[in-house]
């Protein structure tokens, strides 16, 4: 009986001290390995699938550690880096960010616009200082060839989405038709004037739509001064008949 209970007693020493070796050896391993894989870097990894052109926020992504042995220069590791930005392909479940999708959001809202710049020169000139979210209208001047010249509205309430440095060049949004134009007036007209037009806030006419009851538009109606006499001379009618 003692016997038995010696044999186990040594049986289970054995089966630590292996299962210590064991333990080290395997430790061991994974420090060479990690050794020969180098340090590790931080990329952003989607937590959802993300439509192209969708602002992105700093809750759709993860952080992964990633050996530096399998990092690319263009990955995204700063979850700051996704302030104000789009991505120009979409991104699914799983895929890490890279730098080269990345663009500012201001300039792809819309895949149907396009952001045109005007810069000031003898021939395009500002009348005002933009800032970003103005709205502007821009007119061209031609020659014809009697000499006679004439001026038109090329593009009417369009977009400032950015300023340059010193007010010297804006950018503005337009469709692709209107881009066209503009493009044309540049290369041909005489010259081109950009005018503030009135911001949305400061618009007329919101505030008298408030007040229906002043003025006197056209759809207002006048007091007629007779329609009170009629009305008093039709209530003595019947006092008079009874008499």
């Amino acid at each position: 009986m003692q016997d038995a209970k010696r044999r186990a007693i040594i049986f289970a020493v054995l089966s630590v001290l292996l299962a210590g070796v064991a333990a080290y050896m395997f430790l061991e391993e994974s420090n060479a390995l990690r050794a020969g894989l180098g340090e590790e870097r931080m990329v952003l990894v989607a937590k959802r699938d993300i439509s192209s052109r969708e602002p992105l926020r700093r809750t759709d992504f993860d952080l992964k550690s990633i050996p530096v042995r399998y990092y690319k220069p263009n990955q995204v590791g700063d979850l700051k880096l996704l302030d104000g930005k789009v991505s120009v392909v979409a991104i699914a479940k799983g895929d890490e960010l890279t730098s080269n999708v990345l663009r500012p959001a201001t300039q792809l809202e819309d895949p149907a616009k396009r952001l045109v710049g005007l810069r000031t020169s003898e021939r395009v000139l500002f009348d005002d200082m933009f800032q970003s979210q103005d709205r502007v209208d821009i007119l061209v001047s031609y020659e014809r060839e009697n000499g006679k010249g004439y001026t038109k509205f090329l593009l009417s309430d369009k977009l400032v989405f950015s300023v340059a440095k010193g007010n010297k060049a804006i950018g503005v949004e337009l469709s692709l038709d209107e881009s066209k134009r503009l493009v044309e007036a540049e290369n041909f007209a005489h010259s081109i004037r950009v005018l503030k037009a009135p911001q949305k806030q400061d618009q007329p006419g919101e505030g008298t739509k408030q007040q229906p009851g002043t003025g006197t538009g056209k759809g207002q109606q006048k007091p007629n001064p007779r329609s009170g006499q009629q009305g008093s001379n039709t209530k003595q009618q019947p006092a008079q008949s009874n008499n």
